[in-house]
């Protein structure tokens, strides 16, 4: 009897090929590997590792192959379905982009990651990003927070949309359909973890590589004052 187990994996692996290729294949592929599981067993008695391993290595590697073929016969933007709402979170990450580059540069140069250029912060402050109105720096805060706020909430909500029809819809689609809106949600909620956490994140790596885990709570403690 075959596995389901076993079965239930490979019909997931091969929700990873491109939406067109499965629709042709994806009956003929299954079948075949339950042939080709029940022609183990008759063989063995039993599936034996390297039966499992080479079927998942050879899926995998079509599958990559059939993907490569989609980026070369339709373009990389139509396959990523590059849209106006990327290409507005694109923008509206850039700046802060920008400064984390700079900032990650600066400390490179100074030999030390754990802590700020005191050189470049000094620039920065001197800039027109640090212009102060009504006695704060907004177009700083508009950059760093709002910006990638905005970004999150503009390529979150089609990809809601998309998640509430899904039974329309199959995996590979929503991966790959969405790669770029998973890149720019996830770069937009790491904008707002290291704005949160830019001094916090430095003084808990460090100390814990100097003194270990064995006083994190106090580490914590001491770090959320940095």
């Amino acid at each position: 009897m075959l596995n389901q187990k076993v079965t239930n994996f490979y019909r997931h692996l091969l929700h990873l090929y491109p939406s067109a290729y499965q629709r042709r294949f994806n009956t003929e592929m299954l079948t075949t590997f339950n042939d080709l599981y029940h022609d183990e067993v008759k063989l063995y008695g039993k599936i034996k590792p390297w039966f499992l391993l080479e079927m998942t290595t050879d899926t995998i590697l079509n599958i990559i192959n059939e993907h490569f073929f989609m980026i070369k016969k339709h373009g990389l933007l139509n396959y990523l379905h590059f849209n106006r709402y990327h290409l507005l979170g694109g923008i509206l990450l850039s700046p802060f982009i920008t400064l984390l580059s700079y900032d990650l540069i600066g400390r490179l140069v100074q030999g030390d990651l754990f802590h700020y250029n005191r050189a470049f912060y000094y620039f920065i402050s001197h800039t027109f990003l640090y212009a102060n109105y009504f006695g704060r720096p907004y177009l700083l805060w508009l950059i760093i927070v709002l910006a990638p706020i905005i970004a999150i909430i503009i390529n979150l909500l089609p990809f809601i949309f998309l998640i509430v029809n899904i039974k329309q819809n199959n995996f590979s689609r929503i991966l790959f359909s969405n790669f770029i809106t998973f890149i720019i949600i996830f770069t937009g909620l790491l904008a707002l973890l290291i704005v949160y956490g830019h001094d916090f994140f430095p003084c808990f790596i460090q100390a814990i590589y100097h003194r270990g885990l064995q006083n994190i709570f106090n580490i914590i403690s001491i770090c959320q004052k940095a």
